[in-house]
Protein backbone atom coordinates (compact mmCIF):
# COMPACT_ATOMS: atom_id res chain seq x y z
CA UNK A 1 0.00 0.00 0.00
CA UNK A 2 1.17 3.53 -0.81
CA UNK A 3 0.00 6.88 0.52
CA UNK A 4 -1.24 9.29 -2.54
CA UNK A 5 -0.78 12.58 -1.54
CA UNK A 6 -2.37 14.20 -4.29
CA UNK A 7 -5.61 12.48 -3.16
CA UNK A 8 -5.06 12.45 0.10
CA UNK A 9 -6.10 8.75 0.36
CA UNK A 10 -4.21 5.03 0.77
CA UNK A 11 -3.93 3.13 -2.00
CA UNK A 12 -3.28 -0.56 -2.91
CA UNK A 13 -0.68 -1.56 -5.21
CA UNK A 14 -2.37 -3.91 -6.05
CA UNK A 15 -0.04 -7.04 -4.24
CA UNK A 16 -2.64 -6.72 -0.84
CA UNK A 17 -5.57 -8.12 -1.09
CA UNK A 18 -7.70 -7.56 2.42
CA UNK A 19 -11.09 -8.92 2.93
CA UNK A 20 -12.98 -6.90 5.84
CA UNK A 21 -15.87 -8.27 7.61
CA UNK A 22 -18.92 -5.62 8.56
CA UNK A 23 -18.18 -5.69 12.20
CA UNK A 24 -14.57 -4.52 11.86
CA UNK A 25 -15.68 -1.78 8.74
CA UNK A 26 -17.83 -0.31 10.66
CA UNK A 27 -15.31 0.21 13.83
CA UNK A 28 -12.95 1.32 10.94
CA UNK A 29 -15.59 3.78 10.31
CA UNK A 30 -16.17 5.02 13.63
CA UNK A 31 -12.53 5.69 14.56
CA UNK A 32 -12.28 7.08 11.20
CA UNK A 33 -15.37 10.05 11.87
CA UNK A 34 -14.27 10.04 15.42
CA UNK A 35 -10.39 10.92 13.92
CA UNK A 36 -11.76 13.41 11.63
CA UNK A 37 -13.83 15.35 14.53
CA UNK A 38 -10.73 15.52 16.29
CA UNK A 39 -8.70 16.83 13.17
CA UNK A 40 -11.29 19.17 13.39
CA UNK A 41 -10.97 20.79 16.65
CA UNK A 42 -7.89 20.64 16.12
CA UNK A 43 -8.15 23.07 13.45
CA UNK A 44 -10.33 25.31 14.84
CA UNK A 45 -7.71 25.65 17.75
CA UNK A 46 -5.35 26.45 15.15
CA UNK A 47 -6.94 29.19 13.75
CA UNK A 48 -7.85 30.75 17.11
CA UNK A 49 -3.91 30.76 18.08
CA UNK A 50 -3.41 32.39 14.67
CA UNK A 51 -6.15 35.04 15.22
CA UNK A 52 -4.59 35.67 18.86
CA UNK A 53 -1.12 35.65 17.33
CA UNK A 54 -1.91 38.48 14.67
CA UNK A 55 -3.97 40.31 17.09
CA UNK A 56 -0.63 39.89 19.54
CA UNK A 57 1.43 41.58 16.69
CA UNK A 58 -0.70 44.18 15.42
CA UNK A 59 -0.96 45.70 19.13
CA UNK A 60 3.35 45.05 19.22
CA UNK A 61 3.58 46.78 16.45
CA UNK A 62 0.97 50.00 17.28
CA UNK A 63 2.74 50.46 20.47
CA UNK A 64 6.73 50.70 19.03
CA UNK A 65 5.14 52.77 16.16
CA UNK A 66 3.11 55.30 18.33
Amino acid sequence: MTYNTEQGYWQSDGAVSVLINSRDMAKLEKTKRELEEDNDALRAKVEVLLEMLAEITAEHEIRHHA
